[in-house]
């Protein structure tokens, strides 16, 4: 497969690529993910590989992969000016084992580009056309899917979209010194926050949130962290804590974990 868009950033953070992992450890054609019969099968061996204590876990992590590939398309929209169109049926579904804790990810085997247009009303009816398609077709169904085969509700996927969407627009801000990116990603944001609530299933656009900041201990004194707009369950396995800035962690508790994290970088 010949594919010209270079997928560093993206198989590093969120292991999407053509090359896939180096020595995976399980993978299947990701398409298989909506058979429910499969898809719990994936969820029971992502929860022995994290040692989970339930499905919380492997459906909050393996249904997440579908926010990364909606960052990998605002991604190369904006940096390559052209729309990735991924498709469950053109990959690959991997696992990896990686020290204390798995990876999951996709090895892309056929990706089709589209150019995108070059003036911001032609490229945003694209966009009014594109997304709401790709959605319908493959996030939806697999983030219903994957929630269903664990018994859960796709809401706890969907209700992780706002924050984590933030933090990543802020993460390239502070760190991939690229302003004209930040601001053609913004540009490209407006289409996504003007879809409809019905075609997530949802009462509310997931890709709509408002930043609320708390302090970040690991970095004092002007550190900030974004709060989540929902748990990712990450507390829900052997000896596992909440994430500093989880919603579900209550003021006192932080401020427990906070002590702790000053005495632990200041010894």
């Amino acid at each position: 497969m010949s594919i010209e868009l270079d997928f560093t950033i993206i198989r590093s953070f969120y292991h999407i690529s053509p090359q896939g992992f180096d020595v995976p450890l399980a993978e299947m054609p990701a398409v298989d993910l909506l058979d429910q019969a499969k898809a719990k099968e994936v969820l029971e061996r992502t929860g022995e590989l994290w040692k989970a204590c339930g499905n919380e876990l492997p459906v909050s992590y393996i249904g997440m992969t579908m926010f990364n590939f909606c960052v990998t398309s605002l991604f190369f929209s904006a940096r390559d000016q052209v729309w990735p169109k991924f498709k469950l049926k053109d990959m690959t579904f991997q696992m990896e084992q990686h020290d204390d804790h798995a990876h999951v990810g996709y090895k892309l085997d056929r990706l089709e580009l589209v150019p995108l247009p070059q003036s911001r009303e032609e490229r945003d009816t694209f966009f009014r056309a594109a997304w709401p398609e790709w959605i319908r077709e493959m996030i939806k169904p697999f983030i219903e899917s994957v929630a269903h085969a664990g018994g859960l509700k796709p809401e706890m996927i969907w209700s992780q979209f706002g924050a984590q969407l933030l933090s990543t627009i802020d993460y390239v801000s502070n760190h991939l010194q690229m302003p004209d990116l930040v601001e053609r990603i913004q540009g490209d944001l407006t289409v996504l926050h003007e879809l409809e609530p019905e075609l997530f299933g949802r009462r509310r656009n997931p890709f709509v949130h408002t930043r609320r900041y708390i302090e970040n201990p690991w970095s004092p004194p002007d550190g900030t962290f974004i709060l989540r707009s929902s748990c990712c369950m990450f507390d829900h396995r052997e000896d596992g804590e909440k994430c500093y800035n989880c919603p579900r962690m209550l003021p006192e508790e932080r401020e427990e974990r906070k002590k702790l994290v000053l005495a632990e970088t200041q010894s």
